[in-house]
C-alpha cells in the first residue's frame, strides 16, 4: 500500500498564516469610498429612495466614476462594495458591476457558461 504525500503536513503554523493587512492603495480606496458614502448617501436618501428612486440620481453620478472597479482587482471591488453595503446604498452598482463584472467572464471555463452569464445580465 502506497502512502499519500500531503504537502501541508509538517508546516509550521506561524509560517502558514495569511496576512490580511490592506495595502496603502486598498486603504485609500476604502477610505475614499467611505467618505463618498458619508457625504452623498445619508440615511435620509436611502429612505427617500423607497418612494422615489430618482432621488438617488446624484449618488449614481458619483458611482459611475467607480464603475472601473468592475474590471480591476476583486479585492478593490470588495472593499468598495463593503462600504456601499455599510450605508445600504441604493442603486444598480452591485447588480451591474459586481455580479457580472468583467473580470469574472474570462475566468468562466466554457463558451456556454460565458453565454449564460451574458444572458443572465
Amino acid at each position: 500500500m502506497k502512502m499519500l504525500s500531503l504537502p501541508w503536513v509538517g508546516l509550521q503554523p506561524w509560517r502558514s498564516r495569511m496576512n490580511f493587512t490592506a495595502f496603502d492603495d486598498q486603504t485609500l480606496i476604502r477610505d475614499s469610498a467611505r467618505s463618498l458614502f458619508e457625504k452623498e448617501c445619508p440615511a435620509s436618501l436611502v429612505r427617500a429612495h423607497r418612494d422615489d428612486p430618482a432621488v438617488a440620481e446624484r449618488l449614481w453620478k458619483h458611482l459611475r466614476d467607480w464603475a472601473g472597479l468592475g474590471s480591476g482587482s476583486l479585492v478593490d471591488l470588495c472593499l468598495f462594495l463593503e462600504e456601499s453595503g455599510a450605508v445600504l446604498a441604493p442603486g444598480p452598482f452591485f447588480r451591474d458591476d459586481a455580479l457580472f463584472a468583467a473580470p469574472l467572464v474570462p475566468r468562466l471555463s466554457t463558451r456556454s457558461a460565458r453565454a449564460s452569464a451574458a444572458v443572465a445580465k
